[in-house]
């Protein structure tokens, strides 16, 4: 049994002698039913702004006996969330010290816990001269060579509306980054930011919060964060958006569309290309003539630090696109365009050959759910290549595992949730077959 609590220290004429204001906050651990280790935290406050967490009345009367928690500084106080955080981490820290003494069989004397308190403080007083900025910038040092380019720029995007969110404060520690900063965060990021300041889709949201708690936890692993209130906040899964794909016979349209312009030839031919193989478009457009043998493509991703390795069997529309620009005077095997010119380049493609479908899309803002129309052309994108790729795999049926051995996704349970709704579609269509079938017995 172990139980910490914090208290004001005032001797019982305090009030009447006025000395109400700079009491200091002291720490009491009781563990092992009968032991206990009382320590001064360092922290003072006034009276007026202590919650000694006890169940009270409207009048200021006690209930009863029972805590409702271990207290804290109330939050009319200018830096209550600065403060709680030091006593949430050190209670942290006690309540750690105490559990490993018990697995190393250390003696669970005062002095123990003196000694380790102590350390803990001087850790503290050192991070807190340095801001999380610093360490911020190390972090994104770190992963130079081992992410892949999009997740960096995802670290950088954080960053800044970190900064945004602080009010480019430049003194931020870890001991400010609680619980309670992670939920002001979050809202943050929800109400207020982007570009015009009325907050981030849903899921945009959760990548941020997600690449914030990872960075709190490298910097934990590292030993810079002592704060580990983070741990405590559960973040959300992201909501799986509508699949927007092309069917075979859509890609096939595309694939023998007649076009004049020798730019929008080029852009077809590649966007195919990613249907026929399922590959991302940062990967075909470093795909090197040396990667295939055997009409087979070995392609090791570098999207991430696992470096996942797929070989994909190149069928004879994929095989026809490569021998088209075998000889177009580079070692790769498709001419250079950049990604956002791509995807300007595939719109201007789908309204030429008028794909003008409507397509309902949901995404939330908060607890706001938003449908927004578009026309299909409008949403035309590199990324739509790998998902037609995906989805037409899923209703034909194929098993997960074959097929992410050609997408590269990370486990058939990622796979399986994005593209299941192509799978009943394509029960759908096996229960048809089957009907029309018994149909045909009855005659």
């Amino acid at each position: 049994m172990k139980n910490v609590k914090f208290t004001i220290e005032k001797r019982k004429d305090s009030e009447e002698n006025g000395i109400i204001t700079n009491l200091p906050i002291r720490v009491d651990f009781s563990f092992d039913s009968y032991k206990r280790f009382e320590y001064y935290t360092g922290l003072k406050v006034d009276l007026k702004y202590w919650d000694d967490g006890m169940a009270r009345d409207e009048d200021g009367n006690l209930i009863n006996k029972k805590r409702i928690h271990e207290g804290r500084v109330k939050r009319t106080h200018p830096n209550s969330v600065d403060l709680n955080n030091k006593l949430s981490g050190l209670k942290t820290e006690i309540v750690r010290l105490y559990e490993t003494a018990n697995i190393l069989k250390t003696p669970l004397t005062l002095e123990y816990f003196r000694n380790g308190v102590k350390k803990f403080q001087n850790r503290l007083d050192s991070t807190e001269r340095n801001n999380i900025f610093e360490y911020y910038d190390m972090y994104i040092e770190s992963m130079d060579g081992i992410h892949a380019k999009n997740s960096v720029k995802k670290y950088k995007s954080t960053l800044i509306h970190l900064k945004k969110f602080c009010k480019n404060k430049t003194n931020i520690s870890f001991y400010d980054t609680g619980y309670n900063f992670l939920e002001r965060l979050h809202n943050y990021l929800t109400k207020k930011a982007g570009k015009n300041e009325n907050g981030l889709g849903f899921n945009t949201v959760i990548k941020y919060m997600k690449s914030f708690k990872a960075f709190l936890k490298w910097a934990d692993l590292n030993g810079f964060n002592k704060n580990l209130d983070f741990y405590k906040y559960k973040i959300e899964s992201e909501l799986i958006p509508k699949i927007v794909s092309l069917k075979m016979e859509e890609i096939m349209k595309i694939y023998n569309y007649y076009l004049e312009d020798e730019y929008l030839i080029r852009v077809r031919d590649i966007f195919c290309f990613a249907c026929f193989t399922g590959q991302r478009y940062g990967e075909i457009v470093e795909l090197k003539k040396y990667h295939i043998k055997d009409g087979i493509w070995n392609n090791k991703s570098f999207k991430t630090k696992h470096n996942k390795e797929v070989n994909i069997p190149l069928n004879k529309f994929a095989l026809e696109l490569l021998r088209k620009y075998e000889n177009h005077g580079s070692d790769n095997c498709f001419p250079t365009i950049s990604n956002q010119n791509m995807n300007d380049y595939l719109k201007i493609l789908g309204e030429k050959m008028e794909m003008f479908d409507t397509v309902v899309q949901y995404y939330y803002k908060g607890a706001e759910r938003i449908e927004e129309k578009k026309m299909m052309f409008e949403l035309m994108t590199t990324k739509i290549g790998r998902k037609s790729m995906a989805s037409n795999l899923a209703e034909l049926n194929v098993d997960s595992k074959t097929a992410i051995s050609i997408t590269g996704h990370k486990t058939e349970k990622v796979f399986n949730q994005r593209y299941a709704e192509k799978r009943i579609t394509s029960s759908i269509a096996a229960m048809k077959l089957m009907e029309d079938k018994l149909a045909e017995s009855e005659q």
